[in-house]
């Protein structure tokens, strides 16, 4: 039975449901697929969840089956108390250096667990592994401290650094334990036999580089029963008995947004280090981006967040940002009383360095050319390692097996061993360029599962090499890989479309653009006509994916500009596949913005070829693109024909993005039609499909169509809720484009309910997006929409101003025209038509007016 009652506060409860689960804001908003604001506003009980959104916060909060009617009924309020489960977890001899001024943060859990591995009675030699800077020592010292009185003969501690050879590794340890040596016996007879009485835990720092003299410990081990050996070392022991405890870094925020920033041990420990470097030091909104950057290039590493935030007497911020982006040899100590071997991170890089092998610092140096993990096989391709090389890398702590297949570096390791690679010109090239193929191949052999039912599961496995897929476009540009370029100019669009990176996927094709247009520039006047038509049309497909982002993120205008200059260069492209996409996406432009005689040509130019191919995905978009631009057009029996074999496509291909897109451009004209029981079937048998997929957009789009249809049937709190969703969605995804579609259908949501001051904001908020896009058509919709609020509240002169530029202009959709039509004439049967002024304003002078730009 769940425990627990919620009878207050539904927000109250769901917000200590979302924290018990350690889940942001943001963390919440991600796996329901809705925006942040929305949570917020739940979690305030400003507003209640829909019912698609209350089944989605039950998934997400690990809501049982069973109880997932109970949660969804008290979400809506239609129960005011009910039983729903609370998540728990809301609720002797010393010879230690002198204690640090400064507090051990954020390692409450890696002590708790130390100190458990310590009382077993089966433990005897306990090593902490973990790279150069890290902080093993400390937390060895802080256990220490802890622990000694629970040895009778205390704790000591002995540090290594210094030793140069395991050979002095004995004299060093009796050294460091004080031990009276005399006679003949040899040093280990003597140390061992010091030991053998004594109850204490012992503390060996610095290990890694006297593994050869591990045989001392193992001999210790044996002859004193009642000593716990505590190691440090940057890899393991490899040693009969020994237990290992990885150390990591600590925790750091995913992005600058999270909640409580300052919680978080790696911002802590930045603070409390900047602050004795400068004592004015505060995180403030203006550093609080960069100062999260910092402790996520340092992963969390006490050693480098510490010598990173000494700098901020020197530097703001963002500068040391960028000074650790571009090196990591800035980051020395002034401080004297810091060890030599912790001076700068460099040192540390060194010291592990010079103690691996010649075949394993090239397979390290190599590993380089990583960002953000590898797998096995790609180490094996681009690098040249194989799994015996991985494992005694990840020994050394110079790699991290991340968890499903995965290896990491950390990224001032990374960097200090690519400095190796950059000393060898002709080694570092040959690496890179298997790098970019290798992942741009990746991306290609993934296209039929990003196509398929499979595309969840196939973005995910792809989205951990994010990094990797951009660096490798980004070394194909710098290398100049023509070939290369265009044959995963397609891959690359679709997987950053699925993941709505729009900017940046810009800035990617403007990149390789630029490289194609110099070495075009470049070209003698008798070049071969093939190169040349290789460039111009590779051009030609960088420019219009370009220009379809531009377009994704709300640069209309450019993005039409974009398209009419280089269709002509795809056009000499042999990838026909280059050109059916090209073409498809312009005749969509054309459509949005209105140029509905221009988008049936280019359409009709484009089908055929997308017929030719035998790709289901080029199929669908075509006969979406067509049945779109027909019900533009009134002809809703074409649309409906043509909208019908998109979906049934569509579904046979299985692309979940592309059938939501389908089906929500089906659904529109199905309305239309007066078929509404037929769209809820068809939107309701999808929606699924488009939580399932993770893709915002789909889903945003779906529930605008349900507001649609819950409008139709009558339900309206239903409605204004899902229209409320769609909106603050597309907001905070910024696709200008559907926010202004999605509010102008508010806006008419509202009209009819009677809510003016609603309708007004939404009309008005509707036309300001579509033009910040340059869609001409929703900005003549939001302006109907205004006319008949006008009418609505007697400003007929104004709606009428506004009448007459709606009703000839050619781009206002065929639906617009018969609300504006209707509306003048009512207008006409009062006789306000003839209120007509002699000279009234433009239509931009007009827009300006309304719009209040």
């Amino acid at each position: 039975m769940i425990q627990g009652t919620v009878s207050a506060s539904f927000g109250v409860w769901l917000k200590q449901q979302r924290i018990a689960l350690d889940m942001t804001q943001a963390d919440l908003a991600s796996c329901v697929g809705c925006s942040v604001a929305t949570i917020r506003k739940i979690e305030s009980d400003e507003r209640r969840p829909s019912r698609q959104i209350a089944g989605l916060l039950a998934n997400c909060l690990q809501i049982s089956p069973a109880e997932q009617p109970t949660f969804i009924k008290m979400a809506r309020g239609e129960v005011t108390t009910a039983p729903l489960r609370s998540h728990g977890g809301l609720t002797a001899v010393n010879n230690l250096p002198p204690q640090p001024t400064t507090p051990l943060l954020g390692r409450e859990v890696e002590l708790r667990e130390i100190t458990r591995l310590l009382q077993e009675p089966t433990c005897r030699l306990l090593t902490l592994v973990g790279p150069g800077g890290i902080g093993k020592t400390r937390l060895a010292l802080e256990i220490a401290v802890a622990q000694r009185a629970a040895f009778q003969d205390g704790a000591c501690f002995v540090s290594l650094a210094s030793v140069g050879t395991p050979e002095v590794m004995t004299a060093s340890l009796a050294e460091g334990l004080r031990i009276p040596l005399s006679g003949t016996a040899d040093l280990q007879t003597q140390l061992l036999a010091y030991l053998q009485p004594k109850e204490m835990l012992l503390i060996v720092d610095n290990m890694e580089h006297l593994l050869a003299g591990v045989d001392v410990l193992t001999a210790l081990v044996q002859a004193a029963p009642a000593v716990k050996l505590l190691v440090t070392s940057r890899e393991r022991l490899n040693v009969q008995g020994e237990w290992v405890f990885e150390v990591r870094g600590l925790l750091a925020p995913l992005t600058e947004q999270a909640e409580a920033l300052e919680s978080y041990s790696a911002i802590d420990l930045f603070v409390r280090s900047a602050r004795r470097a400068s004592a004015d030091f505060a995180l403030t909104p203006e550093n609080k981006t960069a100062v999260v950057r910092i402790c996520q290039l340092m992963e969390g590493v006490p050693l480098g967040i510490e010598l990173a935030a000494a700098w901020v007497r020197l530097l703001a911020c963002d500068e040391i940002v960028r000074e650790i982006e571009r090196s990591f040899d800035f980051l020395t100590s002034f401080n004297r009383d810091i060890p030599e071997r912790q001076r700068s991170m460099g040192a540390a890089f060194e010291h592990s360095w010079n103690l691996i092998s010649d075949v394993e610092k090239r397979g390290l140096r190599r590993l380089t050319v990583f960002r953000g993990g590898f797998t096995r096989r790609a180490a094996a391709e681009v690098a040249g390692v194989n799994l015996p090389l991985l494992a005694a890398l990840a020994d050394k702590s110079l790699i991290t097996q991340a968890g499903n297949g995965r290896y990491t570096q950390h990224e001032l390791i990374r960097q200090y061993a690519a400095a190796h690679l950059q000393a060898n010109p002709q080694e570092a090239q040959q690496t890179q360029t298997q790098f970019s193929r290798y992942y741009l191949g990746l991306l290609q052999e993934y296209v039929p599962r990003l196509t398929s039912d499979q595309q969840k599961e196939a973005l995910a496995e792809l989205g951990a090499d994010l990094d990797n897929i951009r660096a490798a476009w980004e070394t194909a540009v710098a290398q100049q890989q023509i070939d290369l370029l265009n044959q995963s100019a397609w891959p690359i669009y679709y997987f950053y479309e699925l993941h709505n990176y729009f900017q940046e996927a810009e800035a990617l094709f403007a990149s390789a653009a630029n490289v194609m247009a110099k070495r075009l520039a470049a070209l003698p006047n008798d070049a071969a006509d093939q190169e040349r038509s290789v460039l111009e049309g590779g051009l030609g497909n960088m420019q219009c994916h370009r220009a379809f982002f531009q377009f994704r993120s709300g640069q209309m205008k450019t993005a039409v500009a974009g398209y009419r200059e280089n269709i002509p260069r795809l056009r000499q492209s042999s990838d026909t596949l280059a050109v059916a996409h090209g073409l498809l996406h312009y005749g969509f432009m054309c459509w949005i913005t209105g140029e509905r005689k221009e988008a049936a040509r280019i359409l009709a130019e484009g089908e055929p070829l997308g017929q030719s191919l035998e790709n289901l995905w080029l199929r669908a978009n075509y006969q979406a693109a067509l049945g779109a631009l027909a019900h533009e057009l009134g002809a809703y029996a074409e649309a409906y024909r043509q909208l019908y074999e998109s979906v049934q496509t569509a579904q046979t291909g299985g692309d979940p993005h592309l059938v939501s897109f389908c089906v929500s451009l089906f659904s529109r004209t199905a309305q239309a039609l007066g078929q509404t029981a037929e769209t809820e079937g068809v939107l309701h048998a999808g929606l699924a499909l488009a939580e399932g997929s993770g893709d915002r957009w789909s889903l945003g789009m779906r529930w605008e169509r349900m507001a649609v249809a819950a409008q139709a049937r009558g339900e309206q709190a239903e409605a204004r809720q899902l229209f409320a969703d769609c909106v603050a969605l597309f907001t905070e995804i910024g696709d200008q484009w559907s926010l202004a579609r999605a509010l102008n259908l508010y806006g008419r949501f509202a009209l009819e309910a009677g809510d003016n001051m609603l309708a007004r904001d939404s009309f008005l908020r509707a036309g300001r997006a579509a033009l910040a896009a340059h869609v001409v058509p929703f900005v003549l919709d939001a302006l109907t929409g205004l006319a008949a609020l006008l009418v609505r509240e007697e400003e007929d002169k104004a709606a009428v101003e506004i009448l007459q530029h709606v009703r000839q202009h050619p781009a206002v959709p065929h639906e617009a025209k018969n609300r504006a039509d209707q509306l003048w004439r009512e207008l006409n049967q009062r006789d306000l038509v003839c209120q007509i002024e002699q000279n009234p304003p433009t239509f931009q002078e007009m827009v300006a007016q309304v719009f209040s730009l």
